[in-house]
């Protein structure tokens, strides 16, 4: 008997990583499952026929418009295998603009949703909390603190943990090596995380390299290192560097290495900064939107933080430089501050010990997998899923 047919839709790259992890973990749960989806290389690697190939991964209400025409023929196609295809279940990862439209499309037509990483409509967008309780029939949470937001809402809801969590599980336990901080008398290393989005890296990029270049002044040991998040965003960043910066390097594809062996990083708002704070770097976080949509996000946000990692740990545990005051001036001061000060370093690392803890228990693909093989049989989502909420 053939398995279940089922559809994963991711839009960017870390969204398609966590999709990429479940896929895996559904053709081990059951591995007659069929799966199809949109997102790229490492889905399709993972099992997944892709429908179509969709790496936008654009940021900002303004930036969207410019990708519009490509993610409506990307919502034909997937709307017409709903239609002729009839899969078990869909679940959409992330990606709310795009992710929210499908959901309405798949429950036209009868099928399940399952929602797997929820849109931060708990940040940003409140309104948007009925529409999810129309369109998703289980809302798989990866943050602690969403849960409740979801259940107060009357959204059916499971915490699963994060899946960030499995892949430091494997690092730590696989007998990859671990570096630890480049610190010393003659090297320092700076890690530099501008985001995985073309436009992101293309605003923050310039931030965070002339903040480096003007610490570089009071440090000169210090080594920038770069996380590029796929070689096109590396090829993206060589155009941005200087001749003559021998200092600064890429790293492609292994932003935790980055992060490990840094004293400091610099990192766009993020999963990131979720990365920095499970390996206990100090950071400062930076975050910067085009005009419009800045206009736009400063009448509708509703959280005190935009860090992931201040916000898991219930209050501003590394320094946040957001839009305006995101300059590279800024930076270079609130990271000099840091890195003339051992004692504030330990103190911040003290602090981010436990974030980790409230991120769960690994095994998040595991327990979303057997979530997903249950909905698309019809016998509805299992009880507690393992992921603590802390």
């Amino acid at each position: 008997m053939n398995g279940p047919k089922i559809v994963i839709v991711a839009g960017e790259t870390s969204g398609e990583a966590h999709a990429a992890r479940l896929a895996r973990a559904l053709k081990q749960r059951n591995p007659d499952c069929r799966l199809y989806g949109v997102g790229g290389g490492a889905m399709r690697a993972a099992g997944v026929e892709l429908l179509a190939e969709c790496d936008v991964g654009v940021i900002g209400f303004a930036e969207v418009f410019r990708h519009l025409p490509a993610l409506l023929r990307v919502e034909r196609r997937v709307a017409r295998f709903f239609r002729e295809e009839r899969p078990d279940l869909f679940i959409p990862v992330d990606y709310p603009g795009f992710n929210l439209r499908m959901c309405r499309l798949a429950k036209r037509a009868g099928i399940p949703v399952m929602y797997y990483i929820s849109p931060q409509v708990w940040a940003w967008a409140r309104g948007r909390v009925g529409k999810i309780a129309r369109r998703v029939d289980l809302m798989v949470t990866i943050l602690p603190f969403e849960k409740h937001f979801y259940e107060k809402a009357g959204v059916r809801v499971e915490f699963v943990g994060h899946p960030l969590l499995e892949a430091l599980e494997e690092e730590e336990t696989g007998g990859r090596r671990v570096v630890g901080p480049g610190s010393g008398p003659e090297r320092r290393v700076l890690g530099l995380l501008p985001g995985s989005r073309e436009n992101e890296v293309g605003r923050l990029f310039p931030i965070m390299l002339k903040a480096a270049a003007a610490l570089r002044e009071e440090f000169p040991e210090i080594h920038a290192r770069v996380a590029a998040a796929s070689p096109e965003r590396a090829n993206q960043l060589r155009r941005m560097i200087p001749e003559g910066y021998s200092w600064v390097s890429i790293v492609t594809g292994r932003s935790r290495e980055v992060i490990r062996e840094s004293e400091l990083v610099l990192v766009a708002s993020g999963t990131a900064t979720l990365e920095a704070a499970c390996l206990e770097t100090p950071m400062v976080v930076v975050y910067r939107l085009s005009l419009l949509s800045w206009l736009i996000a400063r009448a509708l946000i509703r959280v005190p933080d935009i860090a992931l990692a201040n916000l898991v740990a219930g209050r501003r545990v590394v320094p946040e430089l957001v839009q305006y005051e995101a300059t590279p001036r800024n930076l270079a001061r609130a990271a000099g501050a840091l890195l003339r000060s051992e004692a504030r370093r330990t103190e911040i690392r003290v602090s981010l010990k436990g974030v980790r803890g409230r991120l769960g228990t690994p095994g998040a693909s595991t327990r979303v997998a057997d979530l997903a093989l249950s909905l698309a049989s019809g016998a509805g989502a299992a009880g507690p899923t393992g992921g603590r909420t802390g």
